[in-house]
């Protein structure tokens, strides 16, 4: 097996976004895409029901590839910002690479926050998990629980601590979903339009609190004293 070349792989994933934007911007273009189908696919008589039910089944595979294009551009972000995130990284395990790619990173093909980001796993939502909790170095989860969440058609905010556990519920459901359909037949299995609804909303939230919480924890982190971080 030929031995693979991660800055290639970077630089090629870079080359796919667009040049100018933040992670969050990045996300929501995708994102908001997304919604757009769904709405479109969830509105009868736009198409036979059986090409709707197919359709359907594809929402939580892209909705999984934009939640780990965004993981990883936020988890590139942190360990570039410095300590303390760039020390919490050296905790991350399973990263090994060889030489060419450090010297890569010296040459500026890529930053070191982006090769890291690059190799770490993102196979579960309990990979986003640990991943996020290492680089924070506290427990993601309860953190996230400090934060709200306001819908778009609400001026009322939930707070994170309420719907949580559904959050995550929906997120290893999601991930679940996408892996039965991009390596099984699955001619058996049936999502419904309603469980694939709940679980893609549930990922969307979980991004736009995510860039809540991590723009507010690296502008107070900016905010301190270097030595005192």
């Amino acid at each position: 097996m030929p031995k693979r070349d991660y800055i290639t792989e970077i630089l090629a994933r870079k080359g796919r976004h667009h040049k100018r934007g933040s992670r969050w911007q990045h996300a929501a273009r995708r994102l908001l895409e997304l919604s757009y189908a769904f709405k479109y696919i969830d509105t009868p008589n736009q198409a036979p029901k059986r090409a709707r039910d197919e359709l359907f089944r594809y929402m939580p595979v892209a909705h999984v590839a934009a939640f780990k294009g965004f993981c990883r551009l936020a988890y590139a972000d942190l360990i570039s910002f410095g300590d303390p995130f760039l020390t919490n990284a050296r905790a991350l395990k399973d990263l090994r690479f060889s030489i060419e790619p450090v010297l890569a990173v010296e040459g500026g093909f890529a930053s070191g926050g982006e090769l890291i980001a690059h190799l770490l796993p993102h196979k579960s939502a309990s990979d986003v998990q640990r991943n996020f909790s290492t680089l924070l170095g506290e427990d993601f989860m309860k953190k996230l629980e400090s934060e709200s969440f306001t819908p778009h058609d609400s001026d009322e905010p939930f707070p994170m601590a309420e719907i949580s556990e559904a959050i995550w519920r929906g997120l290893h459901r999601i991930f679940e979903m996408r892996h039965i359909i991009c390596h099984e037949l699955a001619t058996k299995v049936h999502f419904s339009p309603r469980e694939i609804k709940e679980v893609t909303q549930q990922c969307v939230v979980f991004v736009i609190v995510t860039e809540q919480l991590l723009t507010r924890t690296l502008a107070e982190t900016a905010n301190r004293p270097a030595n005192s971080r």
